[in-house]
């Protein structure tokens, strides 16, 4: 590159607050040192900053003030603290009656040299963007920062394309390579490109306005001067205007939604105390796509009471216009008792049935459930359950010892039977634990095991490595002691609110069984070395897990499996994938019905384990015994555990009373009545005889409001054949009975002939051309596709059951968790870090609903932030030219 592209850079003047100037132009204008205006405002070439002529307010006679009407001398707050103050003049402009933007800086140079062209010297002096960009441009006047950097016009920022790639610009050549390149560069798709990075990695805005950020873009672009970076303001405005410009479109995608809207909200506080009401929406369009957005990211003050909920969620309905009844689908909550509250206010302003219309999120009742499986329902550390989850303060000490008398009926007459213990002893662990089972299970000796059992005993290691990084680094090298590796595992600490947490902790704690004894063993063996008389034996010490221990945390993980796959399956939004399962909410009643199948047998105790064949790589269920080892005390007290577990899951499902936990599945031809049915006739103790003529009355009194509904459909083509998947294996298990075959609970055979099994028509006095009649006593459909997408069919069926389908659509659409307002939750906390507290929580909201509405493609941003990841994507950015482009 030519020396001379940097023999520019001036030396700063001697006085104070004088900055660095930079001569861009070989012409030289002799220094203006005096006072007078040039007689004739010619076009002189702008002063540089050899000779730029400084702001002196004598210049402004009559005569130049004529040519500024409405303009007048700023006598406000003198702020000198913008470096660009001194070069020139600020005005206030009365011209205009806008309230915004009076204030105006003018350019004291091109002022003195009688530039006639205003807009080229006369600058709002809101931000200094346009001001700073004057000057360097035209003057070759840097800001301190560049100046420090020593990033002067001819070295980054003002770099020729020319001196870049040593072109000559008289020869046509390099005349059509140069116009190829400048014609690649579009500064609104760099604009773009900046914000899609940012808002994709949660980073500040004003990571744009650093140094070192500027340096890698000018560094790496020839094309590039600082007046192209957007700064942090342009970004939050581009943003702004994203949302804003959004907000039409999707509320005619929500007017024109062909099934209810359904919802689900619930609070959070970031780790900076910032509290939100996160509020999402689940539909259907027009053309039978399922969405799952986010409405709203409201922040909450005050009490976060039921009364306060409802207003919020008023709020963002009235702004998003669902104002229908029709339209007003399911809320999907969890069991904290303020939604009781706000369900009841709003069913009050919106006229409907808090009763029927609040889903309780299958997740929260599964935490609920387990939660007393492992350590009881009633622990001091539950205060942040219980203030998450719902009241829970009904399982009193009375109801324990009850729940324990149950769980130990007709346990009693085989104390004296002591049965052999055959858990694996490793060399370095001792046969009984430290805190073994209590001889007498009451309330008192129930609580101390749930707390120091074996889970409680892993979840208090935890708490050990946690208080001590000295503990912690020991644990580590235990590891590498015991693998020979240099990488290590980290301990997996549990939670009080999401019990995964827990089966987590317990896997991994498994999975470094080895390294553990070794740990115990390298932590007593110190203690003992550093004088343990002197010395308080360490804690973690009377954690050690035995033998018998390990073997119960074997058998926990066992049991908790089921649980894990249910919850992840009522976490899906209903769209199916690659598993004929996808957590539609047809699923949610069977699932309860597979999980207490499996209590009640863990109880007996066998479970069902999955196993897969080497060979076909196809999986299947065998029953395995869980007590096998454990002596009797041991045995009955997991017992009331697994009893507790089912009480709690079982209280939530008697809950299950609004009519749509049973249509979805009616509503799902591969399943209809007939699978509820065989559920329900199969266990006595489940059902009453009520409950099929109850819930089909329910259904009934809603399919009237249907009946008058204006209808249209079109019909699709599907396709059949898939195996039976973990979900749908248990549930052909529940339908047979502990001695039946595994066949498919949706096989109902549609061929024809006198095997054929058809559903009962219940509902009496039913007229005949009845469409939910007619659906009822056809044939369950054995379909892989209709079974896991229900929808389809009746997208294709539309025709013949033309307002049926539409009360069918909106209860299999419904939401069966509120996970989606967890995962809104989880992308706002990796943007809202404590480093961040100024970021404003209107930002943070439409920075989280714009991600939502492009990722359902239910809105296509102008900026196509979707499309960057394209293999087109530097043609879509090209295309994307700017008036201020090169």
């Amino acid at each position: 590159m030519s020396s001379e592209i940097f023999s520019s850079i001036l030396s700063p003047s001697n006085q104070p607050g004088s900055m660095e100037r930079v001569e861009l132009s070989s012409s030289q204008l002799a220094s203006s040192s005096g006072t007078s205006l040039p007689t004739t405002p010619s076009p002189h070439p702008r002063g540089t900053a050899a000779d730029f002529v400084k702001a002196d307010w004598t210049l402004w006679g009559r005569q130049e003030w004529a040519k500024w009407p409405g303009f007048e001398r700023y006598i406000g707050g003198q702020d000198t603290r913008a470096w660009w103050q001194q070069f020139g003049y600020r005005v206030e402009d009365r011209s205009t009656s806008r309230q915004g933007n009076k204030l105006k800086w003018i350019c004291a140079d091109c002022f003195a040299r009688g530039f006639k062209k205003k807009s080229d010297f006369c600058f709002v002096c809101s931000t200094g963007a346009a001001i700073k960009k004057h000057l360097r441009q035209a003057h070759g006047i840097l800001a301190p920062n560049e100046v420090a950097r020593g990033m002067g016009a001819s070295s980054l920022d003002h770099q020729k394309i020319t001196h870049f790639i040593d072109a000559d610009v008289n020869n046509p050549h390099d005349q059509f390579l140069i116009g190829k390149l400048r014609g690649r560069f579009s500064s609104k798709g760099l604009r773009i490109l900046v914000l899609d990075w940012i808002t994709y990695h949660n980073l500040p805005f004003d990571i744009v306005n650093t140094e070192r950020f500027q340096r890698i873009l000018l560094y790496g672009n020839p094309l590039l001067d600082t007046a192209h970076i957007p700064s942090a303001k342009t970004l939050l405005r581009m943003l702004e205007s994203e949302y804003k410009g959004a907000v039409g479109p999707v509320t005619e995608v929500l007017r024109s939604a062909r099934s209810q809207i359904h919802f689900s909200f619930d609070g959070w506080t970031s780790k900076s105390y910032t509290s939100f009401l996160g509020i999402n929406a689940q539909f259907i369009d027009h053309n039978f796509v399922q969405h799952p957005i986010l409405l709203g990211l409201r922040p909450l003050s005050g009490r976060h009471d039921g009364a306060s909920l409802a207003d919020e969620v008023a709020d963002t309905l009235a702004f998003w216009q669902i104002n229908d009844p029709d339209k007003l689908g399911y809320f999907t909550l969890d069991n904290a008792a303020n939604n009781d509250t706000c369900m009841e206010d709003l069913a009050f302003e919106h006229d409907f049935s808090p009763e029927e219309r609040r889903i309780r999120c299958a997740a929260h009742i599964f935490n609920l459930c387990v939660r007393a499986l492992l350590y009881g329902s009633k622990r001091e550390n539950f205060a942040a359950i219980v203030a998450a989850d719902g009241d829970d303060q009904d399982v009193d000490e009375q109801q324990i010892d009850h729940a324990i008398d149950e769980a130990l009926d007709g346990e009693m007459d085989n104390e004296d039977e002591e049965m052999q213990a055959d858990a694996v002893v490793h060399p370095d662990e001792d046969f009984m634990s430290s805190h073994p089972a209590p001889e007498e299970i009451n309330a008192t000796s129930f609580r101390e095991y749930g707390q120091y059992g074996a889970p409680g005993m892993l979840h208090n290691i935890g708490l050990q490595l946690r208080a001590s990084p000295q503990l912690y680094e020991q644990f580590r090298r235990s590891q590498r002691k015991e693998s020979g590796k240099e990488s290590t595992l980290h301990w997996v600490f549990n939670n009080a609110t999401r019990w995964d947490s827990d089966m987590r902790m317990m896997e991994r704690a498994l999975l470094l069984r080895p390294a553990l004894n070794t740990f115990f063993n390298d932590v007593q063996n110190r203690w003992e070395t550093e004088s343990a008389s002197e010395n308080t034996k360490p804690a973690v010490l009377q954690y050690r897990l035995s033998a018998y221990d390990w073997k119960v945390i074997e058998i926990l993980v066992k049991l908790l499996k089921p649980f894990e796959i249910a919850t992840k399956q009522l976490q899906g939004i209903g769209i199916p994938g690659a598993r004929s399962t996808c957590g539609s909410f047809d699923e949610y009643f069977p699932v309860f019905e597979i999980l207490l199948d499996h209590l009640e047998s863990a109880i007996e105790g066998t479970i069902l384990e999955e196993v897969e064949d080497p060979v076909s790589k196809e999986k299947r269920d065998v029953e395995v015994a869980i007590f096998d080892g454990l002596d009797n005390k041991t045995r009955k007290l997991l017992k009331v555990f697994i009893k507790l577990g089912w009480k709690k899951l079982h209280k939530y499902y008697s809950r299950l009373t609004s009519a749509a936990y049973v249509g979805a599945v009616v509503f799902n031809p591969a399943k209809k009545w007939r699978l509820l049915d065989q559920l329900w006739s199969r266990v006595p103790s489940r059902k009453t005889k009520t409950w099929r003529s109850e819930y089909e009355e329910k259904l009934l009194e809603i399919w009237e409001r249907y009946k008058e509904r204006e209808v249209g459909c079109e019909v699709t083509a599907s396709t059949d054949g898939a195996s039976m998947d973990y979900i749908e294996r248990r549930l052909a298990r529940s339908v047979a009975g502990p001695s039946g075959t595994q066949t498919s609970p949706f096989a109902a055979s549609s061929r024809g002939g006198k095997n054929t099994r058809k559903t009962k028509q219940s509902a009496a006095g039913v007229m005949a051309d009845d469409e939910y009649a007619r659906y009822c006593a056809e044939d369950v459909v054995n379909s892989h596709n209709y079974r896991s997408r229900p929808i389809d069919w009746w997208k294709n069926n539309g025709h013949r059951y033309p307002r049926l389908s539409l009360m069918a659509v909106d209860m299999l659409t419904i939401p069966s968790s509120s996970a989606e307002s967890e995962r809104t939750f989880s992308s706002s906390g990796r943007m809202m870090v404590p480093l961040r507290s100024r970021l404003r929580r209107e930002i943070v909201a439409m920075a989280q609903c714009i991600r939502s509405w492009s990722k359902a493609g239910i809105y296509t941003p102008s900026l196509p932030l979707l499309s960057l990841s394209e293999d087109t994507w530097t043609d879509i950015l090209v295309s994307l030219k700017d008036t201020g482009d090169i």
